[in-house]
């Protein structure tokens, strides 16, 4: 699932080029506040579907640029945009994703060629384990009072044995919310996506995948 906050027009591709090419920090305000709308909307959305059920993401990551984007422009504007909504939604932002290789703009490319160019193009961090485990230990706990990453809860009669309770309650997905700041192809977002599910696959955990975009194509 992707949502957006604004269409991709001749003015808003302006306002991105002013905040991430030229650091002109006012536009990266404004466009944090419009995607903290777009993530109420969201939300709201996904709640109405779940028949009023409160949904709430474990964690927000981003999508990650290369160090050669990093040194060029000195901060990366997608993450800007994560800790905005994570502050808004009072959720851990942590970086779990990291771009081996640098790729060309991709601005100007065919459908085609953003397809080819984004297959495999990132791959979980180096800490991102040690970033993720904390976080769902306690969005565990939150969810049943108990983690797979820490001890057993204590009862009037001694440890609680885990594996006297339904296995599925430790197997809920991982919900996740991923930030870009324009979805095109959606070639990004889904290669953000699958190196995201092999993470959480390494921890013997399912992962639902939903993506948050300032703008759309």
């Amino acid at each position: 699932m992707n949502r957006s906050a604004v269409a991709y027009n001749s003015v808003m591709r302006e306002w991105l080029s002013q905040y991430k090419f030229k650091g002109n920090e006012l536009y990266g305000t404004v466009m944090a506040r419009m995607i903290g709308r777009a993530y109420r909307l969201m939300v709201k959305e996904l709640e109405e579907a779940a028949q009023g059920r409160k949904i709430r993401f474990d964690l927000v990551t981003c999508v990650p640029v290369s160090n050669d984007r990093m040194q060029e422009r000195g901060f990366n504007q997608t993450a800007r945009l994560a800790y905005g909504v994570a502050s808004l939604g009072k959720i851990p932002m942590i970086s779990l994703l990291e771009r081996p290789q640098h790729t060309e703009k991709q601005s100007f490319k065919s459908r085609w060629k953003r397809l080819r160019d984004m297959h495999q193009a990132f791959c979980p961090s180096a800490q991102a384990l040690e970033r993720l485990i904390p976080v769902l230990a306690e969005a565990d706990r939150k969810r049943q009072g108990f983690s797979l990453f820490t001890r057993p809860p204590f009862t009037h009669n001694g440890p609680e044995d885990p594996f006297t309770r339904p296995l599925l309650d430790y197997l809920a997905p991982v919900r996740i919310l991923l930030i870009d700041d324009v979805y095109t192809t959606g070639s990004t977002i889904e290669a953000g996506s699958q190196a995201l599910h092999e993470l959480c696959n390494q921890l013997g955990r399912d992962a639902e995948i939903y993506s948050l975009t300032w703008a759309r194509a």
